[in-house]
This record gives C-alpha cells, structure tokens and sequence, in this order.
C-alpha cells in the first residue's frame, strides 16, 4: 500500500503529462484507421469510375450501337438522310436532261449516242465492234456541227472567232460584213481559240480515217467526250453573256477579254499555279526594258495580246492507245481519276462506300482566265452558281495588271520603282498598257477553278441493293452476318452510308 499511494503521489504530479500522451496516442490510432479506410474506399470508388468509363467509350468503337433506342434513331436519321440524296440525285439527273441534249445530226444518231450513256459503264477501251455504233458519216457530220457551234458560241458574247474551223489555225482571211459593223464586246484571244480547237474539237491521230486523207475524224469515243466539252463551253459562255447583260460596247462590260479556257485534264493544276495562288503579290513578268507583259489584256485599240496564250501541249500529240477519259475527270480530293479507275467503279458488280461518289457524278474540272472589271467580281461568282449546269467555284485567283497600272525602272538597286532610270525609250507594249490602265482602270485579270458535273442515272432499289452487296446480307463475301446485314426492305444509299459512317 505505502508503494502504491508512492506512485500515486508521483502520478499527480505528472499526471497531466501522462494523459496528453495517451490522447495522442489514441489520436494518432483513430486517425490512422480513419484514413486507411478512406483511401480504401477511394481506391475502390476511382476504380468503379474507371471501370465505367471504359465501358462508356468502348461504345464509340462498337457497331452497331448497342443501345436499342439509339441504334432505331441513327438509323431513321440515316433512312431520312438516304431519301433526301436520293431525291437530290433525281433532280439533278432530270435538270441535266433538259441541259445536256444532242443535236440531230442524222435520223438514228440520237439513238445511238444515248445508247452509250453513261460512256465508261457502257463501253470499254478501245471500243468493241458492238460498242463502235457511229458510222463515219456520223462522226464526219458531228465535228463539222461542232465548228458551226464554236462561231456561234463566240456570237453569243459579242466576240469574234477568228480561227477559221476547217484547218484550226488560219486566221479567217476576210471578216463578214456583220462583224465590221460594230466593235466586238468580248476579245476572245485568237491564242485561247486556237488552244480550245487543237485539245477538244481536232483529232490528229485519226487524220486519214474520214473520207478526205486530210480530215482528222473524230472516233466515237471522241465524239461522246466532245459533246460533253461542248455543253460545258456553252455554259461557260452563258455565264459570261449574263455577266455582260445591258453591255453595249467594251467600255461597259463588265468583261471584257477570255485569256484562256482550259477544260478536263488542261485544267487541272501543277505545283506552279498552287504555288501562285498562296503568293501575296501579283503575278506579273517582265522584259529587259523593265515592262511587264501582260499577255491577253486589252489594248486600246481593241484588238488583243496572244502572247503567252494557247500553244501546243502533249494532248497534241496522243497516239491512237490514249484513252480521251483518262485524267479528264477529278476525283473527291480534286486530283486527275485514271480511266482505268473510273471504268472498272462504273462497270463494277459491288462498290465499296469509298468509291460509291463515283457512281453519282463525273467531275469535269474547268479553269477559265478573264480580264474583267474588279467591281462586278461578285457577279461573275453569282452566274456560275446560277450557271446551268452549275459551275462550282473552288479556287479563285486575281492579278492585278501591274505592270500597266505602276511602271517600274530598271537599272538601279534592284527594287521596283527605286534607281536610276533606263535610258532607253518605252517600248510600244508598254504605252499600249498604260493607255489601257488609264482607259480602264479597274480591270483585272481574273481566274476561276471550278467542277462541272455529269450525274450518272439513278439506280433503282434493286440495283442498289446488288451494287451495295445488301442481298449477299455481307460485304464480305460470302460469309453471313446478321449484325452488318440490314433488312431486306433497307434502303440501300441508307445502307451504304450507314456503312461508311461505320468504317
């Protein structure tokens, strides 16, 4: 008892000491079970978060959706989606109907040439002795239709065609009385006329074919790819003819000179021109006499520059194995489409949803070069989306006629208008240029890139469905899978971009 009421005494004395460390060993205790049971709670609720939002995302890669309600509403947006291409489709097949016609050029011609549409579903390259159904009479008679076309064309837009068509180079050697009545509104570079009758409307490699050993007939392929130059020419010179509605004379036209019209595989550019189109300055050249030669603007006499205009390219020069459709087209991303390519999607038993636009429409591009007032640029755009057929603009370019409007000096320290002064006199061209800028000072030279388009006919539903592959209920083959085989009463351009969503 003496030892315990000892340590009790000593306890009193430290006994505060002695309860703060047991709180704070208690303390420490609670809190170490305390903690220890959050973190594993938490590692428990970030794994479930985890688990779940894997089971989320693996949804996107999964198809068919597996959720019923949203699988049933893709595919009524898809079946939507599909009626309205469809029904765009047929109007723009029944809009072409009344765009794209044939001239009667013989009782059965008409029948013949609609008999080969679409060309690359129905014929091959070379053409088979079926194939071949235009006679050479036929063929002589349509290419002398077609010079008759190009004078009236030119008639249109108050321009002169001054390339006489039997030979395609000789300048015609007398005007008519008509045209030396008044001025003409539009100057057509005799360069550009020249360059439009060699690559679309003269055959070289068939000289000897025809009747006369110095006509260069066309084939029937050629005649077929010619006409369909031709509808896009007219076009072109509609939309220049509105663009000049209520001209009178060159002074009030809002354009007044074609630099140059380049149509299919001509139109497509090189790395040069994309490179021109991402300069910020104007594309000008000069001469030694510091001019700038501004080929094909407008003088002030009316008459027009060739220089640089036209000229002979390999088309020139096709043997009789060059298929005329190969590189005339463009593809989705705008590049030349191989003949082959196009043929074998045209002819082809099944597509694949990446060529199916193929099977829609050609894309025949075109690049057409105008000296115009820059204050009616506008109008010009608007015609060609009014254009029928419609052109679709997908590059437009603007030169500015430098060298006319700001005369540089040469001779100095190399920066445009800065050093001594030539000595030598101003050649002709150039006073021709700055009588033109102080003429019509707002004129520019302008180029636009677009995409003339042929429909191809709209399949029916049965059609579809075995171009598709819907009734093999497989893409691949052979092998059935009832998750990717729709329905036998699906629509089929439903099918086939449910199909390209999916990929």
């Amino acid at each position: 008892m003496d030892k315990l009421r000892d340590f009790m005494r000593a306890f009193k004395r430290v006994h505060f000491w002695v309860v703060c460390g047991l709180i704070t060993l208690v303390g420490v205790a609670f809190w170490y079970m305390a903690s220890s049971s959050l973190k594993k709670q938490r590692e428990q609720a970030a794994g479930q978060i985890n688990q779940k939002y894997t089971e989320i995302t693996s949804l996107t890669s999964q198809s068919p959706h597996p959720n019923a309600s949203t699988e049933e509403r893709m595919a009524a947006v898809t079946e939507d989606l599909a009626l309205k291409i469809q029904a765009a489709w047929k109007e723009k097949e029944a809009q072409q109907e009344n765009i794209y016609t044939w001239p009667q050029i013989s009782d059965s011609f008409l029948a013949k040439v609609q008999s080969l549409h679409p060309i690359e579903k129905t014929t091959s390259f070379p053409l088979t002795p079926q194939q071949d159904v235009l006679t050479a009479n036929d063929r002589e008679r349509y290419r002398k239709h077609v010079d008759g076309q190009l004078q009236s064309l030119a008639a249109e837009i108050n321009a002169k065609w001054t390339i006489r068509s039997d030979q395609g180079m000789a300048p015609v050697p007398e005007p008519t009385e008509a045209s030396m009545e008044a001025d003409p509104i539009v100057n057509w570079t005799e360069g550009s006329q020249k360059e439009i009758l060699e690559h679309h409307f003269r055959w070289p490699r068939n000289k000897g074919v025809g009747q006369l050993s110095s006509d260069e007939v066309p084939q029937t392929l050629d005649v077929l790819y010619a006409q369909e130059d031709l509808w896009i020419l007219t076009a072109l010179m509609n939309i220049i003819k509105a663009t000049n509605e209520g001209a009178t004379t060159q002074h009030n036209a809002r354009i007044r000179a074609i630099r140059s019209i380049k149509i299919g595989q001509e139109a497509v550019p090189d790395d040069t021109v994309l490179a021109e189109a991402t300069s910020t300055q104007p594309v000008t050249s000069g001469d030694d006499d510091g001019d700038d030669d501004d080929d094909g603007g407008v003088v002030n006499d009316g008459s027009v520059s060739n220089e640089g205009d036209g000229g002979s390219t390999n088309v020139a020069n096709q043997t009789a194995l060059d298929d005329p459709a190969d590189g005339r087209y463009v593809d989705d991303r705008f590049q030349p489409l191989p003949s082959a390519k196009l043929r074998e999607v045209m002819q082809a038993d099944r597509l694949t949803p990446e060529d199916a636009y193929l099977a829609v429409a050609k894309r025949v591009p075109i690049r057409m070069k105008l000296t115009m007032d820059q204050r009616h640029i506008q109008r010009l755009l608007i015609e060609c989306a009014n254009s029928r057929p419609t052109v679709e603009v997908r590059q437009f370019e603007m030169e500015t006629l430098g060298g006319a409007q700001k005369p540089q000096m040469t001779g100095g320290g190399g920066r445009p208008g800065f050093g001594r002064p030539s000595s030598r006199a101003p050649s002709p061209d150039t006073a021709k240029k700055e009588t033109t800028s102080l003429a019509f000072p707002y004129d520019v030279t302008v180029e636009v890139y677009g995409i003339v388009y042929f429909y191809n006919p709209v399949p029916s539903n049965e059609e579809a469905k075995k171009l598709f592959g819907i009734d093999a209920g497989s893409t691949d083959g052979g092998s059935s899978d009832e998750e990717s085989a729709p329905p036998e009463s699906d629509d089929p351009l439903a099918y086939m971009i449910r199909e390209e969503n999916n990929s």
